[in-house]
C-alpha cells in the first residue's frame, strides 16, 4: 500500500525500535485518534485517570495470559509526534515479546500495521513537519557520516531550516513590495516603493546566492563515503583490506581471482565512518559469467567511490592500467622485485596523479627503492616531493599488522579528502538541490527593475519564483516525491 494512499482515519501500529534484534527494552507506538480506554481491557492498571506525557507501569494480559509488565506513556493530540493521539508502550525486548503484543493489539483493538514512515507521514499531514524537514529527518536517519547526520538535523530544526525559512520570508518581502509599488504607490512615492523593492530582491539575492553555491558543490562522498580498493588479481588488494581492518574478512591466496564479489564493512577514522570495499580483481579475460559480474561490479564501484586505491604489483607497474580514472592513492607491493628511480616514481605520479606507497620487505636491514635512493629504519617513509608520500618496508613482505606507519598515512589521506568535500558545506538532499537551483535561475532573470515598465510581466515573474521557493521549505508537496520518500523509512517512525 503507497503511503499516500494509506487512511488516515485507520490506528496503526508499530514498532520504532527491537523489531529486528532482541534489545532490553523497544518502543511501540499506536497513532491514531481514541479514547485510552478503548484499550483498558489488555491493561491491568486503570486507564481512567492517565494523564498525558506521564510515564505508567502495568501488566498487559490477553484473555488471562500475562503477556509483559512494561511502562507505558500517552501524548494527547495534538501535542505529539504525528498530531494524534499516540500511546507508547516500553516493554522487554525480545523480538517474540514484541511481535506477540503487537498482535495481541491488532486482534482485539482492530488496530492496522503501520507501513514504513506512516507516522512521520500522518506528522506531515497533521502540519507538525514540512517536507524539507522530513527530507532531513530521512537523511538524519539512514546517514552514513557525521555530516549527512548533522545535516539532517540541520534541516529538521537547524541552521539550514532556518535559511530556507529566511529565503522564505525574504521572498514575502518581495511580495509585500511589490503589492506596496502596485497599490499604493500613489501614497507613499513610487520612487520610495521602488526602493524598497530592490531591497528585498537584493535581500532575497543575498541568501539564495549562497544556498545556490552550496547545491552546486557535488559531493556524493559526504552522504555515503566508500574507500574502494581497486586493480589487477592477486596484487594484494585483499591484503591490505585485512590489514586495515585488522580481521582476516577477505580470503587471501595465491590464486588469482579469488574475489568474485566485493566485500564492505564499516571503518572508522578520527571519528567519521566509512564504508571500505575491496573490489574483485579485474584482468582483461574473465574465466566465467561469476568472474565477469565481479569485475563489472568493481568498475561500477570505482565510478561512485569517494576514495579510490589501486594497488598494483611492482611487476605491473608500468603497464597502463585504468589511466582513465583519478585515484587517490596507488599502492605498489612487492618492490623488491623492481628497482626504482625516482624519475620513475615520479612518472608513475604523475601517470595516475596521486601518492605512491611502495611496500615490500626490508633488505639486511636497509630498505633499497632504487638505485640512487635508500631508506634507513624499519617501516618509515621515505618522502621524494610533494607527490610521492614515500616507501613503506615489511620485515616479511606482506602487510603485517606492525606496520603502523601506513596505517597512519591512509588515514591522513581519507580524512584530508573528506575534510576538504565537508569544509564546503555543500547540500546533500538532491531535491532540494535541484529547487535551489531552479530558485536561483529564476531570480536571475528577473527583469530589472530599472528597465522594466510592465509590472504585470515582473508580478507573473515572482510568483513563478514563489512557487519553487515554496516548494524548497514544503508548503507546496511534489506528490511524486511522498512515496519516494517514505520508502526509505523504517516502521514504527
Amino acid at each position: 500500500m503507497a503511503i499516500s494512499n494509506s487512511s488516515q482515519n485507520d490506528i496503526i501500529i508499530g514498532c520504532s525500535s527491537g523489531s529486528i534484534a532482541n534489545s532490553a527494552i523497544s518502543v511501540v507506538r499506536i497513532s491514531g485518534f481514541f479514547s485510552l480506554e478503548k484499550f483498558q481491557t489488555i491493561f491491568f492498571r486503570p486507564l481512567s485517570n492517565v494523564a498525558p506525557r506521564k510515564m505508567y507501569l502495568s501488566r498487559i494480559i490477553d484473555n488471562g495470559i500475562i503477556l509483559d509488565d512494561l511502562l507505558f506513556c500517552f501524548f494527547q493530540s495534538p501535542n505529539s509526534y504525528s498530531g494524534e493521539d499516540i500511546l507508547e508502550l516500553y516493554p522487554h525486548g525480545n523480538v517474540l515479546n514484541v511481535r506477540r503484543i503487537i498482535s495481541a493489539f491488532i486482534k482485539n483493538f482492530g488496530l492496522r500495521q503501520a507501513g514504513p514512515g506512516e507516522f512521520t507521514f500522518r506528522a506531515l499531514n497533521n502540519k507538525k513537519l514540512s517536507f524539507s524537514q522530513v527530507e532531513g529527518l530521512e537523511l538524519l536517519l539512514n546517514a552514513n557520516s557525521h555530516f549527512a547526520f548533522n545535516q539532517g538535523l540541520q534541516i529538521l530544526n537547524g541552521d539550514l531550516f532556518r535559511s530556507y525559512r529566511k529565503l522564505y520570508d525574504e521572498f514575502i518581502a518581495i511580495k509585500s513590495a511589490l503589492n506596496l509599488l502596485i497599490d499604493f504607490s500613489e501614497d507613499v512615492g513610487e520612487l520610495e516603493a521602488k526602493s524598497l523593492l530592490a531591497i528585498s530582491m537584493r535581500n532575497f539575492g543575498v541568501v539564495i546566492s549562497d544556498l545556490y553555491h552550496r547545491a552546486s558543490i557535488q559531493a556524493p562522498a559526504a552522504r555515503v563515503p566508500r574507500i574502494l580498493i581497486f586493480g589487477p588479481t592477486n596484487a594484494g588488494k585483499s591484503t591490505f583490506f585485512n590489514f586495515i581492518l585488522s580481521e582476516n574478512r577477505s580470503i587471501v591466496s595465491s590464486i588469482a581471482g579469488t574475489t568474485r564479489d566485493f566485500i564492505s564493512e564499516n571503518i572508522e577514522i578520527d571519528g567519521d565512518l566509512f564504508i571500505f570495499t575491496d573490489s574483485a580483481g579485474v584482468r582483461d579475460f574473465a574465466e566465467n559469467v561469476i568472474e565477469e559480474e565481479g569485475i563489472r561490479r568493481s568498475q561500477s564501484l570505482l565510478r561512485d567511490s569517494f576514495f579510490k586505491i589501486l594497488v598494483l604489483s611492482a611487476l605491473d607497474i608500468e603497464a597502463a592500467f585504468c589511466e582513465s580514472f583519478d585515484f587517490d592513492l596507488l599502492l605498489v607491493t612487492h618492490y623488491e622485485l623492481h628497482s626504482f628511480s625516482n624519475t620513475q616514481l615520479m612518472a608513475f605520479s604523475q601517470r595516475y596523479e596521486c601518492p605512491i606507497l611502495l611496500i615490500g620487505p626490508i633488505q639486511n636491514g636497509l630498505g633499497s627503492i632504487g638505485p640512487d635512493q635508500q631508506i634507513s629504519g624499519p617501516i618509515e617513509p621515505a618522502l621524494f616531493n610533494y607527490k610521492i608520500l614515500g616507501a613503506v618496508n615489511l620485515r616479511d613482505g606482506s602487510i603485517g599488522p606492525d606496520n603502523s606507519d601506513l596505517r597512519r598515512v591512509f588515514n591522513e589521506l581519507v580524512i584530508s579528502k573528506y575534510r576538504s568535500i565537508v569544509d564546503k558545506n555543500p547540500i546533500l538532499v538532491d531535491r532540494h538541490k535541484y529547487v535551489i537551483s531552479a530558485i536561483y535561475d529564476r531570480y536571475i532573470s528577473l527583469p530589472s527593475l530599472d528597465g522594466c515598465t510592465d509590472l504585470g510581466i515582473l508580478s507573473n515573474n515572482i510568483e513563478s519564483l514563489g512557487i519553487v521557493v515554496s516548494e524548497l521549505i514544503g508548503v507546496v508537496i511534489p506528490e511524486d516525491s511522498l512515496d519516494l520518500i517514505f520508502s526509505k523509512f523504517c516502521i514504527g517512525k
